[in-house]
């Protein structure tokens, strides 16, 4: 299902729920596991949401709270995503971390292409 009505967008799919509104793109992944199968898939879908609403985006929220493992493709999706947010000039925000996601993008130093927001407070003071 997906509608683009005045300032909201919303498409949903077996892998992710995107939400578009006041100019913060939510991305929420499906879990448990984004593997091999899954992040291609989201990755496109996700670069898709964020190339249609270029000029309007100001932050991309990756909402990963219902994800306990991700492989390495599913990290380069992550990656992809980010570029694809600072390419359409938005933040791209890392929220909902695992304690064992968080040492997985820690080790990997992605937590340094994203902001990372541990709370709901900290995710409103991010994205505005």
């Amino acid at each position: 299902m997906s509608s683009a009505t005045g300032s909201v967008f919303e498409k949903n799919s077996s892998f992710a729920k995107q939400r578009a509104k006041s100019g913060v793109l939510t991305v929420q992944l499906v879990g448990p596991t984004i593997g091999t199968r899954e992040a291609p898939i989201v990755s496109e879908e996700v670069g898709a949401a964020i190339d249609s609403l270029k000029g309007g985006l100001k932050a991309v929220v990756l909402d990963l709270s219902d994800v306990t493992f991700m492989s390495s493709v599913g990290l380069g999706a992550c990656i992809n995503i980010r570029n694809r947010a600072d390419a359409a000039k938005a933040t791209a925000v890392l929220y909902g971390l695992a304690p064992d996601m968080k040492k997985l993008f820690k080790l990997m130093k992605l937590d340094r292409l994203y902001k990372v927001a541990d709370s709901p407070e900290a995710l409103k003071k991010i994205t505005g």
